[in-house]
C-alpha cells in the first residue's frame, strides 16, 4: 500500500511539473524617426500614467503580460495597443503623430511557440508618421 501511495504522488507531481508552461506577450514602439518623441501611456493594468522620452533609434517596451497556465500557446494577443498612447514630436510641435497603433499590418510580430511561448511585437515610428 505504501508503495501504491508512493507512485500515485510521483506520478502526479511528474505530471503537475510537466503541465507547467509560461506564456509572454511585449509590445514595443521603436523609433525609427529622425525626431525624439515623448511617449504618454496609460497603463490599465497598473492604473497610472506613464511618461517616457523616445530617441531616434531606441526603443520601449509599452506593455508585458505573463501568464502561467497548464497549456501550450499556439499564439497570443493581437499586436494592438488597447490602452491609450499620445504621441508627441518634442522638438517640432508642429509635426502631429498620424500613425495607427490599431493596425495590425504597422506591428511586427515574432512569435516563439512551446511550453516558454514569446510573443514579441513591435511598432516602428518612421518619418510619414508626422504631418503638419
Amino acid at each position: 500500500m505504501k508503495t501504491l501511495n508512493l507512485f500515485i504522488t510521483g506520478a502526479f507531481g511528474l505530471f503537475a511539473s510537466s503541465c507547467e508552461t509560461d506564456n509572454t506577450s511585449q509590445k514595443y514602439l521603436l523609433n525609427l524617426s529622425e525626431h525624439t518623441l515623448e511617449i504618454n501611456h496609460f497603463d490599465a493594468f497598473y492604473y497610472e500614467q506613464r511618461y517616457s522620452e523616445l530617441l531616434p533609434q531606441d526603443s520601449l517596451l509599452i506593455t508585458e503580460i505573463w501568464t502561467r497556465g497548464c497549456r501550450e500557446e499556439g499564439n497570443l494577443s493581437s499586436c494592438t495597443l488597447s490602452d491609450s498612447v499620445t504621441v508627441f514630436n518634442t522638438l517640432d510641435s508642429t509635426l502631429h503623430f498620424t500613425g495607427d497603433f490599431t493596425d495590425e499590418n504597422r506591428w511586427h510580430s515574432q512569435f516563439t511557440s512551446g511550453a516558454s511561448s514569446r510573443q514579441v511585437c513591435t511598432f516602428a515610428f518612421v518619418n510619414n508618421d508626422f504631418t503638419n
